[in-house]
């Protein structure tokens, strides 16, 4: 890469397929902002090479950097670099190792060596991260390049997530079901909707003490870019800047041009996805996700599966194991039948009814596609918490469709006043 007067941008995604996509779609954007930069996305080999497939002819202006990363030196199986080859109880080991030593070595060298391509001036040099890998300001305070934090989901979810990890307000009132926010006493979460790994984090533990780090980290950042509008969340994003305390630019909403890079699937490919939508009629087709690692309990799951049969109208469903459930290699690395009704997925696929997503689906495919199309309000997108509803309204508006949210199923929990009043009135504002 020749020494010139271009700007060098370096992404930094979390390494979760959500994050990836929103990683892309923001650098189109600064693509489209700026044509003559320089912009590298940074990340382990495994993911850099899916990357790359994922990419298009229209997207020659992506750089990719791997990072070094042996996995099964931080405890992970071998092929494990993102979340969708860990099981979800094992996360948290995948997240400290995304926060090791010699990943942060690398990257320092990485960004050293960008330096000393830009001619040494570090002002030449930006790099971007994800919130969870907070941890690159200290490296850019140390190289003396900026830094920015890009939030890919809400506003006012990404304050909640912040203030519960960052003070475990439910420490404080263990008899009470219901509790506010220290920081935003307007905010009232319910313990019963907490998730498990929060509802018993104690500050001593795995995942209280990594986000603590990253939080601390955050602080450090110059701004926040945010995958939003200031019509829509106006009241998320003051609160954002309040807690932060530094600039807050909503740049978004920000969905995946198709045209460049193609979706990330499971275990069926997007051609497989799109001819099977192709068979059933227009705006008849159900989308149900509860994002891309929650999930259900397993008599709900059992009872969403019984009341899908029942109606007769053909879905898509992208599942995921139930809660307290992985799929375990003593099971050939399958999804156990028992978590259905007996026979469940064998009727949906012989009456051509239902399609079953085992893992990671095409989202962006299936919410353009005609068969889940508006006017109807059958697009619907079952969301666990504020972490993967915000991105998936993103996803569906830019389609034209509503959404039905069913926000206590994990992430931030039941919270009081958790739908803006600039959403409160639009259609698919949540349920």
């Amino acid at each position: 890469m020749p020494s010139d007067g271009n700007l060098r941008i370096v992404l930094f995604p979390f390494p979760a397929q959500g994050h990836f996509s929103a990683f892309l779609s923001l650098a189109a954007h600064l693509h489209d902002a700026q044509p003559t930069a320089d912009i590298s996305i940074v990340s382990t080999p495994r993911n850099v090479e899916g990357l790359r497939r994922r990419s298009s002819s229209q997207t020659r202006y992506l750089r990719f950097h791997a990072l070094p990363f042996v996995p099964a030196e931080h405890g992970l199986p071998g092929d494990a670099e993102s979340t969708d080859a860990v099981p979800p109880l094992h996360f948290i080991t995948l997240f400290e190792a995304t926060e090791s030593r010699s990943l942060q070595d690398s990257f320092d060298g990485f960004v050293r060596d960008l330096i000393a391509d830009a001619g040494a001036d570090a002002a030449r040099v930006c790099v971007i991260a994800d919130p969870f890998l907070a941890w690159t300001t200290d490296i850019a305070r140390r190289r003396g390049v900026a830094h920015a934090i890009f939030v890919s989901c809400g506003a006012f979810g990404s304050v909640v997530y912040h203030s519960l990890w960052n003070h475990l307000p439910h420490l404080r009132a263990p008899g009470d079901d219901a509790f506010c926010l220290p920081d935003h006493p307007e905010v009232t979460v319910h313990r019963s909707k907490l998730p498990p790994y929060l509802l018993h984090a104690d500050g001593t533990d795995r995942w209280s003490a990594h986000h603590r780090r990253q939080t601390s980290a955050g602080y450090d950042t110059d701004a926040i870019l945010i995958s939003m509008m200031e019509e829509l969340e106006t009241t998320g994003l003051r609160m954002l800047r309040r807690t932060m305390g530094v600039p807050v630019y909503p740049i978004g909403p920000l969905v995946r041009r198709r045209t460049e890079h193609s979706d990330h699937t499971g275990d069926h490919n997007d051609d497989y996805v799109k001819r099977w939508l192709d068979t059933q009629e227009e705006r008849s087709v159900l989308y149900i996700s509860f994002g891309s690692y929650n999930s259900l309990r397993l008599d709900q799951m059992v009872d969403l599966a019984v009341a899908l049969e029942l109606t007769g109208r053909p879905f898509i469903w992208a599942i995921c194991p139930p809660f307290g459930f992985d799929i375990e290699p003593t099971n050939g690395g399958q999804f156990s039948a028992e978590w259905l009704p007996e026979g469940f997925e064998e009727r949906m696929h012989a009456k051509n009814i239902g399609l079953l997503i085992h893992g990671l689906a095409p989202q962006v495919s299936i919410l353009a596609h005609a068969s889940t199309g508006v006017p109807e309000p059958l697009r619907l997108e079952l969301c666990a918490g504020e972490h993967g509803a915000r991105r998936a309204n993103h996803r569906v508006a830019a389609h034209g469709g509503p959404v039905l949210q069913r926000p206590d199923a994990g992430g931030v929990g039941r919270v009081r006043g958790g739908v803006p009043r600039e959403l409160a009135g639009l259609p698919g504002a949540g349920a």
